[in-house]
């Protein structure tokens, strides 16, 4: 169905007393999921998500869409998302769009193959002004994903800007992905997109002893990716580690990309800028020795 001036005032809500069990559960404000190659254009969201309940599928989650594969132009999430549950596989999770990915078409062998963006594919124009707060029991916690914009897009990305603070705390099980635009990406263009949100990090148990967690946190994205340019961007949000956090493996902060992959990569980054602040406020330790790197950039 085309989508146009749409818009969302309820909230949707995932009880505490919930268990789903799937391959993949993907919730959004407006959208859970849709593979359709129709024209969206100006869809609005001001209702909130509170996810709660223990989980054994990843939960893909959006303002607007938990997963969506053509088309979004001059989307607006004012909606908050609320994580109190948990799962024993990732909570991915995106201001406008969790899991943003092209669309596959089987060929005659049954091969998989990409198909193009055309003119519904990019991302453009779309805002996100609601705030994440991840807040995960003491006890047990859950892998986390968290782009200001998208958790995941493969899709150009133009014109887009991120509002939304992020509040982190409890114990997260395996790692910790932050991404101001988002998290991850792969051969795409990120153009004139604006992080204005700021992370705080409180007290967290990331990973346990030796079980390879990591913990990356960047001002734009997690991780450079590979084959990805990223064109007059900007990071004006603060990346703050407020009290201890204790790492299982290793730590990067950039206050643009976290993480730049080089091995057979190929990443461009012209004309971007970071304005925005790293404070590590208390003691942070890696449970296995493993390797930190703070970057006020990279």
């Amino acid at each position: 169905a085309n989508l146009r001036s749409t818009r969302n005032y309820g909230h949707v809500t995932i009880d505490e007393s919930c268990s789903i069990s799937a391959s993949r559960t993907c919730i959004g404000g407006v959208l859970g999921g849709n593979d359709g190659t129709e024209e969206r254009e100006g869809v609005l969201n001001k209702g909130n998500l509170y996810i709660g309940g223990n989980h054994t599928s990843p939960l893909c989650i959006g303002g607007i869409a938990g997963q969506c594969r053509h088309g979004a132009r001059g989307w607006v999430n004012d909606g908050h998302i609320y994580l109190t549950g948990t799962s024993t596989q990732p909570f991915y999770v995106g201001g406008v769009v969790s899991m943003f990915v092209r669309h596959y078409a089987k060929t005659s062998s049954g091969k998989t193959s990409t198909v193009d963006e055309g003119t519904n594919g990019p991302m453009y124009d779309c805002v996100n002004n609601g705030n994440f707060y991840a807040q995960f029991p003491n006890s047990t916690g859950s892998t986390l994903h968290i782009g200001g914009v998208c958790r995941q897009c493969q899709h150009t990305m133009s014109g887009c800007i991120n509002n939304g603070n992020a509040f982190v705390t409890g114990s997260i099980g395996s790692t910790f992905y932050y991404g101001g635009l988002a998290t991850a990406n792969s051969a795409c263009l990120r153009e004139n997109s604006v992080n204005n949100g700021n992370l705080t990090v409180s007290s967290p148990i990331i990973g346990t002893a030796n079980n390879g967690a990591d913990c990356f946190l960047g001002g734009l994205c997690y991780s450079g990716g590979s084959n990805t340019t990223y064109s007059k961007c900007v990071n004006n949000g603060d990346i703050t580690i407020e009290s201890n956090v204790k790492i299982a493996n290793c730590t990067r902060i950039g206050g643009l990309i976290a993480n730049v992959e080089t091995s057979g990569k190929t990443n461009i980054i012209d004309a971007c800028e970071n304005n925005g602040n790293i404070l590590v406020k208390a003691n942070t330790s890696a449970q296995s020795a493993g390797v930190a790197r703070i970057g006020g950039m990279f």
